[in-house]
């Protein structure tokens, strides 16, 4: 990664009526905002509403520093974060309510290979907390994304990292269980994930992308609550990419969820962003 600042970009919106539906939607091209910190390995931003005053935060993953929060104080961010970790070195982010105490949480992970473990700072009253109350045991994570697996109310917390099978955490009534309980059995050295009720069953199937030559994104269906353990869908091998994000969206409204992903490319061969309908 590069070494910048944050910047954003925000999309005005204006509101369309009928006489006037084909009016543009224009992204300004000079950021209205940008960080003070600089950093060489700024890797995931999120927005989460910490303090639940209508305003999202921003949380940034930092590989080399600590993690950082900056606060929207009433539509305008701060420009130097007030929320900084104790600890150091992540990749991965993912907002939360994981004790539906309704207040957003925050999970951090880095890859288990550089000694990274998956990490939650929990929310009180609107404050993070700076050490995490929360770590666990085993394995790491280069994505973690989270979902109600068995819809019981609570959130579940998926991972996927180098070298490692995509692990699941259950929340049993407000805490991570720090072991996973489910685990893939059919693919290891994984990239990216993404919840998403694939076949509108009610239930969230989750994605996963491999890293590695002959990468595929493969779809594990949720069968009763329990994710299988062996994907039922596997994608195209994608030759010397990797997918590095991934997203679902109903991209064409028919009713059924989408899947973009975006590929880093290896060597001569080029990454590209694919949409599976």
């Amino acid at each position: 990664m590069f070494k910048s600042n944050l910047i954003i970009y925000f999309v005005a919106i204006a509101l369309l009526v009928a006489s006037n539906a084909s009016a543009d939607i224009p992204l300004e091209d000079t950021p209205c905002w940008m960080s003070t910190e600089s950093d060489w390995d700024d890797w995931e931003i999120g927005f989460g509403d910490m303090n639940n005053d209508g305003y999202p935060e921003l949380a940034v993953s930092v590989e080399i520093g600590p993690d950082r929060v900056y606060r929207n104080i009433g539509g305008q961010l701060e420009t130097t974060a007030s929320w900084v970790a104790a600890t150091v070195s992540n990749v991965a982010l993912a907002w939360g309510d994981v004790n539906n105490d309704g207040y957003q949480d925050l999970a951090v992970a880095y890859a288990a290979i550089g000694g990274g473990r998956v990490r939650l700072y929990m929310n009180n009253n609107g404050e993070l907390e700076t050490t995490p109350s929360w770590t666990s045991e085993m394995g790491g994570g280069m994505d973690i994304s989270f979902g109600d697996m068995n819809g019981d109310g609570w959130l579940d917390l998926a991972t996927t990292d180098w070298f490692y099978s995509p692990n699941v955490y259950l929340n049993l009534k407000g805490v991570l269980e720090t072991r996973p309980s489910w685990q893939a059995t059919d693919l290891v050295n994984t990239s990216s994930c993404a919840w998403g009720d694939v076949d509108n069953d009610g239930k969230l199937d989750l994605a996963v992308g491999r890293t590695s030559v002959g990468a595929t994104v493969r779809v594990y269906f949720n069968q009763d609550t329990i994710l299988e353990t062996a994907a039922s869908w596997l994608s195209e091998e994608w030759y010397y990419c990797t997918p590095e994000g991934m997203a679902f969206c109903d991209v064409n409204n028919d009713g059924w969820l989408d899947l973009g992903i975006g590929n880093t490319g290896y060597g001569d061969s080029l990454g590209v962003v694919a949409i599976y309908i």
